[in-house]
């Protein structure tokens, strides 16, 4: 490699020489440099003054500066000097590499590879720096690419070669006609065909084997399968082109609903159908042309005739089916009785003719006929026509008509009901008037009879007969009754009496109490004159009463077969009591007035009771004293209502009250500075008062030193002494206004240091209560909390600590105050200690069947305290163990303390799990052989029988002792057994028909 070192040369002197350094190792020179220059050999070189006859100078240092001259061995002329350091090149040469490189578009190419060492790779031929590793050429697009590559020995890189990609695009799909091609079932099948370059077949999508041929579909089987094809250009392989290949089914014959038609000779017939696709009809089974239109069939000749039917799916025409055609003879008409008839509403029967498969109509021409034989209707006169044919062999005869006769029923004879008769009197026959009578004992059924019935009167009772007439040949309905009653010969009921028979004006008007089957129809009288009695009723009426003792009498005379009778009773009527239930309140009154009583008038009758509306007033019931106090204010009506008692009246009366509602004075004041500094140009204070602030109170001042005047509360700061004092209002009550007051506290000053001095009550754990700031006497507020280093939650006003939310270690808490008025500024600090929560203890529950010891366990490195509630007061225990009674499941909570802290509780459960109910398999029992008895134990957890099964029932095989444990699912059982006995005979045992109670 030649290093052209380029300067002016000297006039007169030769060119300056250049300087070529070959070395076969860049390490260590141990070789020559060759010194190149224009002139001719009749020159010498020198390298720093040592001059050669030749060009080579062995043994120089790279990297070392050298002055090369060339000197002219004629004239002595050296040329000028190049000072220069000697690099050391190695002439590497380009590593070997294979080009051009062919991919097929989206092709997954590899590496380029080259031979040589230390590759390196390049986009271009002169980019820089050299690319991360061996490039991967892209596919994606077609076209080509040029990469380069040079190689290192040596630490010296070779010239860079190029290696050129070429991406062939991927040729088209050949060329199919149709993607789908369609066979029928067994039928002939040609090799498929494609267009393109060098074709391979296929029988998958993707992969798989390239076939020998074009495939021939296979027709023998039905369904679907595909066929894929290729072309291959400049070595690339198109994608496969897809050919679906159907090979669809001989379809079954078309489906024929009725494939024996019948018709009756010279009916119309219609169309011969079935159920297909694309039918096509022949009079042929085999061979003979088609037609796609149904054939109709002609009915002028009984016999058969026979058709054929194909259906077409898919383009595949299935077998034929046969349709045979019957053309058969029509019967003649039915053999009919007509007309018939019927009385009015008479049951009927259904119509009859005779002849084969008859058919019923309710008018000539009607399509349908009736489900059955026609029964006639009898609720209306008149005529009605029913038709009938016969059926033979599917063909109707004509109809041929039967005329249905509703006759009407005989009018009723005429009678005259009821009849009544006293016992053991002689009745003559019953009569009627109407034509052919019928007599009858009951209402329907029966056979009537053309002799009248004569009653009998020895028995009371009352009796019905019937008759009918017959005029028309139809007997009248319904039967025409008449009631003969026959009446006991009695003695008039007239017994009564009042209760109660001592009664008051001012009461309910009395009415007799009959005595027991009381005859109605008599006349009530009284004796003496003054009572107001219903003659009909015996109701008396008090209004127009006078009071006394009465005697009420009952006269019933003798009718029909009821003979007269009469009674007598006293009733007395006492005259009313009066009373006075008048009285009022004073009013208005306070809410705070207490107890107010009622002014009852003169005479006023006690015994009753007051209420009140509307709610809100408290008051006794029973004296209407008021309590204003738990009364709400408002306006209220009170009534006093007295109960009717003997002969005194109910009454009532009512009064008004109105509670006023007590109000409170506003005493609320404050001053425009409540704390003030004590100095030579201190301002009083001004009051500042509520609105509405009640006047007429007193200001009074505690303890003594503030001067303030105790009418309108101003304070006079130079007749006062410093201090911390309270200032009070009070205003005393008036009238329906209540006391009050109010206060405030006013401090005065003296100028002076602030007192900061504050502690803690230690230690103090995480985990405990709140820990609160304890001041020095007069400690100066106003100031703020602050601690260092962060981890302590404490208030900046009130310096308490949020224990809970702290983290533990060593703090220094800060309290300043700021200059007031009244001070310099100030601090004090305090440390404080917040020593870790210990963890809560390790516990461990325990459980007991019903009742009885548990021992429960706890581990902790501390102390460990056991209390019966979560706020840890009761302690019951310390200790790691704590043994204890229970009848049901309770709660321990274990801390564990260290020191003075105490962590959070654990909870240890001492659980009682119940004992399950006592399973029941019933009594001792005897089976039969042939019975079967299945021992069922209930609903439990598990199960365990006396041969180790664990159902829940249990089949009895054999005579013994069967017995189950029965388990929750905490494990505690219980247990039972029965004796079952299988005997070996049971035909000796009766059994009962009956049981007594």
């Amino acid at each position: 490699i030649v290093l052209p070192l380029t300067v002016n040369a000297i006039a007169g002197a030769p060119a300056r020489p250049d300087i070529t350094v070959i070395h076969p190792d860049c390490n260590t020179l141990t070789g020559t440099i060759n010194i190149n220059s224009p002139l001719a050999s009749t020159y010498n070189y020198s390298v720093d003054g040592n001059y050669v006859s030749g060009n080579s100078f062995p043994g120089l240092i790279p990297g070392t500066r050298y002055s090369v001259t060339v000197k002219d061995n004629v004239t002595g002329c050296v040329s000028a000097p190049l000072d220069t350091a000697i690099n050391i090149i190695i002439p590497v040469a380009s590593p070997v590499v294979s080009s051009p490189v062919s991919y097929c578009q989206n092709e997954t190419a590899i590496a380029l590879t080259a031979t040589g060492t230390n590759l390196k790779w390049y986009a271009t031929l002169t980019s820089t720096p050299a690319l991360p590793s061996a490039p991967v050429p892209s596919t994606a697009a077609a076209g080509s690419a040029k990469y380069y590559v040079s190689q290192t020995v040596a630490g010296c890189e070779s010239p860079r070669d190029s290696i050129t990609v070429i991406v062939n695009p991927t040729p088209a799909l050949p060329g199919i006609t149709g993607n789908t091609t369609t066979y029928c079932e067994n039928a002939n099948a040609n090799p498929l065909t494609a267009t393109g370059t060098n074709l391979q077949w296929y029988d998958v999508a993707t992969g798989g084997s390239v076939l020998p041929a074009a495939p021939t579909p296979n027709t023998f089987a039905t369904g679907n399968s595909t066929f894929y094809v290729s072309q291959t250009v400049n070595g690339c392989e198109s994608g496969r082109a897809q050919i679906a290949i159907t090979v669809n089914p001989t379809p079954a014959a078309p489906t024929i609903s009725n494939a024996t038609p019948q018709y009756c000779q010279n009916t119309t017939a219609s169309s011969l159908t079935a159920t297909g696709t694309n039918l096509l009809w022949y009079t042929l089974p085999i061979g003979g042309s088609s037609s796609s239109t149904a054939p109709t069939p002609a009915t002028n000749t009984t016999g058969s005739s026979f058709y054929y039917v194909s259906q077409t799916v898919n383009g595949c025409e299935s077998g034929r089916n046969i349709i045979t055609v019957t053309v058969v003879a029509v019967p003649t008409p039915p053999v009919v009785t007509t007309p018939v008839e019927y009385c009015l509403n008479s049951v009927p029967t259904p119509l009859t003719a005779t002849g084969v498969n008859l058919q019923w109509y309710a008018t000539l021409t009607s399509a349908t006929a009736l489900p059955a034989a026609p029964t006639p209707i009898t609720t209306a006169t008149g005529d009605t026509k029913y038709y009938v044919s016969q059926l033979i062999n599917t063909c109707e005869s004509k109809r041929d008509s039967i005329t249905v006769t509703i006759k009407p029923n005989s009018l009723p004879p005429t009678v005259i009901s009821p009849l009544e008769y006293c016992q053991n009197t002689t009745a003559p026959a019953l009569t009627a008037t109407g034509v052919n009578l019928l007599w009858y004992a009951d209402g329907t059924g029966g056979t009537g009879s053309p002799t009248a019935p004569t009653p009998a009167t020895n028995t009371p009772a009352t009796t019905f007969f019937y008759v009918t007439q017959n005029s028309n040949g139809c007997e009248s309905t319904p039967r025409t009754a008449i009631t003969v009653t026959v009446k006991v010969t009695s003695t008039a009921v007239a017994g009564f009496h009042f209760t109660p028979d001592t009664v008051c004006l001012n009461g309910i008007n009395p009415v007799p109490a009959y005595d027991l089957g009381f005859t109605n129809g008599g006349i009530f009288t009284s004796i003496p004159a003054g009572l107001s009695i219903d003659a009909a009723t015996g109701n008396i009426t008090l209004a127009s009463t006078n009071a006394g003792t009465y005697s009420v009498t009952y006269t019933y005379n003798t009718t029909g077969c009821v003979l007269g009778n009469t009674a007598s009773a006293n009733i007395t009527l006492n005259p009313a009591i009066p009373s006075q239930v008048g009285f009022s309140y004073s009013s208005p009154v306070c809410k705070n007035a207490g107890q107010v009583m009622p002014q009852m008038v003169t005479g006023f009758t006690t015994g009753g009771t007051f209420s009140a509306l509307p709610t809100g007033l408290s008051f006794d019931i029973n004296s209407g004293e008021i309590n204003t106090g738990n009364s709400q204010p408002g306006v209220y009506t009170l009534t006093y209502r007295l109960a009717e008692q003997g002969c005194r009246q109910a009454r009532s009366s009512f009064s008004f009250i109105n509670i006023l509602d007590t109000t409170s004075p506003v005493t609320k004041f404050n001053y425009s500075s409540t704390d003030v500094c004590l100095t030579g140009g201190a301002v009083n204070p001004t009051i500042v008062k509520a609105p509405n602030f009640t006047p007429g109170g007193v200001f009074v001042v505690s303890p003594a030193g503030l001067n303030v005047n105790n009418s309108t509360g101003d304070i006079n700061i130079g007749l006062s002494v410093p201090g911390t004092y309270v200032i009070k209002y009070l205003v005393s009550s008036l009238g329906c206004r209540l006391a009050g007051s109010d206060s405030i506290i006013f401090k005065l000053k003296a100028y002076g240091t602030p007192v900061t001095g504050f502690s803690y009550t230690g230690p103090v754990c995480k985990g405990d209560n709140n820990a609160v700031v304890v001041p020095d006497a007069d400690f100066t507020e106003g100031g703020v909390f602050s601690s260092t280093p962060a981890g302590l939650v404490i208030d900046a006003t009130s310096g308490l600590i949020d224990l809970l939310q702290s983290n533990a270690g060593t703090y220094t808490i800060r309290y300043d105050v700021a200059q007031g008025v009244c001070n310099p500024a100030g601090f004090g600090q305090e440390n404080i200690v917040v020593l870790a929560q210990p963890a809560a203890p390790t516990v461990t529950s325990a459980s007991v069947c019903g009742e009885g010891n548990v021992t429960l366990n706890a581990a902790a490195l501390g102390a460990i305290n056991w209390y019966t509630e979560p706020a840890l007061i009761n302690q019951v225990n310390i200790g790691s163990s704590f043994s204890t009674f229970i009848n049901s499941t309770t709660a321990y909570y274990v801390t564990n303390k260290v020191g003075a802290c105490e962590s959070e509780a654990a909870v240890a459960n001492a659980v009682a799990y119940p004992i399950p109910a006592k399973p029941y398999l019933g009594g001792d029992t005897s089976i039969c052989p042939n019975e079967k008895l299945v021992l069922n134990a209930g609903a439990y957890n598990s199960y365990l029988w006396q041969d180790g099964s664990t159902n829940a029932t249990y089949n009895v095989t054999s005579s013994g002792i069967y017995k189950v444990i029965v388990s929750t699912g905490e494990g505690c059982s219980d247990s039972t057994d029965i004796n079952i006995i299988i005997l070996d005979d049971c035909s000796d045992i009766v059994f009962p028909n009956a049981f007594a109670p």
